[in-house]
């Protein structure tokens, strides 16, 4: 089976059936960015960044959500002042008007200073980034975290893939956890993903009451700065990828 093409481009609002649209921006603006940003934040999300511990907490708290809402307005034709949110239990974001919620499905993720929301109206969507690190202990994690028959895939790789082929994995099973909106709730080990880094991703096998493997698809988002994978349940999806400018 082919793979979707992910066109770079400027995404059309709202997305049709059978897209997804990527945004993609940077967390490391200026303080007058910051500044117009805040504005567009309601006082509950205000209130959120101001709790975060460091004033670079706090500066990716406000563009995060910002960018956020600059991506939900360009998609349903509003004023991103005008969007309301909320958390889920699990801290994914959800639209508070069941009519934004019947048009439009996104997702959001952050490392560092990279930032991507993913929007669909074709269904759950769960998108994910990961900054690698030379000091992670992959051994360890894959120990804790990865499927028995991800480890041996992990274990069989030469040691000057495994950086990459760990990363790469977990954002794979990032996204897939995302798109359900279950998170870290559900275990880790209870599902495969490809592990072979000159492999396409993939869900490989699911042992979660209710799911079905081929119910679901995952793709990489390449171009992004670091390993990234965004994930669906049906058919697999058109990509569009654009950057948001803050200016």
């Amino acid at each position: 089976m082919n793979e979707p093409t992910i066109e770079v481009t400027q995404p059309t609002a709202p997305p049709p059936i059978g897209e997804i649209h990527i945004y993609a921006g940077r967390l490391d603006h200026d303080e007058a960015t910051v500044e117009r940003f805040t504005a567009l934040l309601s006082p509950a999300e205000r209130l959120l960044a101001k709790r975060r511990v460091t004033p670079e907490l706090r500066r990716r708290a406000i563009l995060s959500r910002g960018f956020l809402r600059a991506a939900l307005g360009a998609s349903l034709e509003r004023a991103p002042v005008e969007i309301t949110l909320n958390l889920g239990k699990h801290g994914k974001p959800f639209f508070l008007e069941p009519d934004d919620a019947a048009l439009l499905d996104f997702n959001v993720t952050h490392s560092g200073d990279l930032w991507l929301c993913a929007l669909t109206a074709t269904g759950p969507v769960g998108i994910d980034i990961e900054t690698p690190r030379d000091e992670t202990d992959w051994n360890a994690l894959v120990e804790r975290y990865f499927s028995e028959a991800e480890g041996q895939a992990f274990a069989a790789l030469p040691e000057n893939r495994k950086k990459e082929a760990f990363f790469r994995t977990w954002v794979t099973k990032e996204a897939f956890l995302k798109a359900r909106g279950s998170g870290l709730t559900t275990p880790l080990r209870d599902f495969d993903v490809e592990v072979n880094p000159d492999a396409p991703v993939a869900l490989l096998a699911v042992r979660i009451p209710e799911e079905h493997v081929e119910a679901w698809w995952c793709l990489e988002v390449t171009g992004c700065g670091a390993p990234a994978v965004v994930a669906g349940r049906g058919t697999k999806p058109k990509v569009l990828l654009a950057t948001l400018d803050p200016s």
